[in-house]
């Protein structure tokens, strides 16, 4: 199971689940409030979204991935429902509990409080999570095209997430499955906290 990051959506591991699919069953959802069809208001529980994806499918454990948002997603789910995750894979995930960090989030929220979607996408898409897509004419339009299609819940205040463990960091010690954390040497400053609380 993929999980993608905020603002983007499941078509984000499209290279991942062609190649996955060869050998494996991929599961590759719209977390709440995310892609084309997703909610622009109300309240919802990712982790729990995607638990009941899994009962629903009769399937898990999983192998599961999650990026950024989508892995702080992954670890509510793990810490809330234990056996529904075989192994763990971190990238550049949130970690909830501690502020973000992240460069253009309050201006996002401001433009689009005001009415300007289009200036808090590109807002976004010109935050450092975003940076380096200029190096590929490719990914940079793919990226646009997720976050073009982005409902603006989060932003406006109308969609709330809730988090079944909202202070991980205290049970971090009580994952026990196989766990990779992958965090790079010039990601942001929320991704770069994972390793103060991992070996």
């Amino acid at each position: 199971m993929l999980l993608h990051g905020f603002g983007l959506d499941a078509r984000m591991w499209s290279a991942q689940v062609s190649a996955l699919e060869r050998a494996h069953r991929v599961l590759a959802p719209d977390l709440p409030g995310f892609g084309p069809n997703g909610a622009k208001a109300g309240v919802f529980s990712p982790s729990e979204e995607v638990c009941r994806l899994l009962s629903a499918k009769a399937l898990g454990p999983v192998n599961l991935v999650g990026l950024s948002h989508g892995g702080a997603v992954a670890v509510d789910l793990l810490l809330a429902h234990p056996e529904t995750v075989q192994t763990l894979v971190l990238i550049d995930a949130l970690l909830l509990g501690e502020r973000p960090g992240i460069e253009g989030w309050v201006t996002c929220v401001e433009r689009a409080s005001a009415g300007d979607l289009p200036g808090a996408r590109a807002a976004w898409l010109g935050s450092k999570p975003f940076e380096r897509l200029e190096a590929s004419a490719e990914m940079r339009e793919r990226t646009r095209e997720m976050v073009d299609v982005y409902p603006d819940g989060h932003w406006r205040g109308t969609l709330q997430t809730v988090w079944q463990r909202p202070e991980p960091r205290p049970l971090l010690p009580d994952i026990r499955c196989p766990t990779l954390v992958l965090v790079g040497q010039t990601d942001c400053q929320a991704s770069r906290r994972w390793r103060r609380h991992t070996p």
